[in-house]
């Protein structure tokens, strides 16, 4: 006991760390408690189904919606119309299972082991990131913001949020280090997990050609960056076996619904469908509906002005990130699910860190504290069953 209370002694910054992690942690909980007795049951898209979700929702919320995919591809292998989910989160939780039992809650468990392990991860990473330009003060504030972002929860939920959000961040921290080999593996990782994993390819490349090296130097290195590619190769030569056609996960991706296209639309044509078509036809009497409507096209017009911003402020590498990260989601013309895959987008919090920064005390207070009564919302609308991102 003396040696830990002496090592956080010397050490305040993990202190803060840890306590502040747990805090938001346990506050995760709060939500699905008071969830019972704002919004009714939606018993279509439970983890485990409705019977093992009314035994523990505390427990099988977290697997809502595509957690249930993650799960049972862990499970029985890829079914038709599970092709959209990369495999490196459902082998994951396969490998680690499958030493103790094949039950689902035993898949459960493992996969929310590996989410909120894979978080402590990336939240490492990316202060090793920030502090590589910044101060320990304003990095811990990035990283504050970041927990208090409304969709913060999918990172410890059975969703790759996690696990790929460490991948991104350690291939940007061994790029920005020059440790190509390093950079471009979990490039490669990245690339199976989700498709915006290539990105890591322009990324790491980028980063070689900055350097102030020899042309030979730059060449050579940049070798490595065709692991990166392989991730996704993989599974396309695992779809074209199975099935066929190795680009299913992009062909099918209209049975999410209508308001996805297996066809390009640009991003104009998105914002014009939210402001002309879907927000005009909204129904007061669905919050739900709303509530998440607003959320997406928020984070559309954010990440917009966030991606312009950042080729003034930011690297290029993480500006080419932050946009093509932005943009590549809503080619399939929606920004459903942008607020989840905003979380991965690590240099929009950087961008609104920034902008906190020089605000006032109340106003940080302020802006905090709706984002996370939003949270809240969010995840409380989530674990009833509500599609929320």
């Amino acid at each position: 006991m003396k040696f830990i209370k002496k090592f956080f002694k010397k050490n305040k910054t993990l202190k803060i760390f840890i306590l502040t992690l747990i805090i938001w942690r346990v506050f995760l909980f709060f939500p699905i408690f008071i969830s019972q007795f704002i919004f009714p049951l939606s018993r279509s898209y439970l983890g485990g189904g409705l019977k093992w979700y009314l035994t523990n929702p505390y427990l099988y919320g977290w697997a809502n919606f595509d957690g249930e995919h993650y799960l049972t591809i862990s499970r029985d292998g890829y079914r038709m119309y599970e092709y959209f989910f990369f495999p490196v989160f459902p082998l994951l939780i396969r490998f680690i299972a499958q030493i103790f039992s094949n039950t689902f809650v035993s898949h459960l468990v493992t996969s929310i082991i590996i989410s909120n392990i894979s978080f402590i991860i990336s939240l490492f990473g990316f202060w090793k990131l920030l502090r590589l330009d910044y101060d320990k003060k304003f990095s811990l504030f990035c990283i504050f913001t970041l927990l208090c972002f409304p969709m913060s929860f999918f990172f410890t939920s059975t969703y790759t949020e996690s696990i790929f959000f460490a991948f991104i961040i350690w291939t940007f921290y061994f790029a920005r280090k020059k440790r190509w080999f390093f950079a471009s593996l979990l490039g490669l990782f990245a690339s199976a997990t989700r498709i915006v994993g290539i990105l890591m390819l322009p990324v790491v490349f980028i980063e070689i050609i900055m350097t102030r090296k020899n042309i030979n130097y730059k060449i050579v290195n940049s070798l490595f960056t065709l692991l990166i590619p392989l991730g996704l190769l993989s599974f396309m030569f695992y779809l074209k076996r199975q099935t066929g056609d190795p680009l299913i996960f992009l062909n099918t991706i209209n049975i999410f619904g209508n308001q996805r296209s297996s066809h390009l639309i640009l991003l104009p044509q998105v914002f014009y469908r939210y402001f002309f078509k879907i927000i005009p036809n909204l129904t007061l009497s669905y919050f739900q509906t709303n509530f998440l409507t607003f959320i997406e096209l928020a984070s559309g017009i954010i990440l917009l002005v966030l991606s312009v911003i950042s080729f003034f402020k930011l690297r290029l590498s993480y500006s080419i990130f932050l946009i093509s990260g932005y943009i590549v989601p809503t080619l399939t013309g929606s920004f459903s699910s942008l607020p989840r895959y905003m979380l991965v987008l690590f240099p929009a919090f950087i961008l609104i860190g920034k902008f906190l920064e020089k605000k006032s005390e109340f106003a940080k207070v302020l802006i905090l504290s709706i984002s996370l009564f939003t949270l809240v919302l969010a995840e409380s609308i989530f674990m009833r069953g509500y599609f929320i991102s």
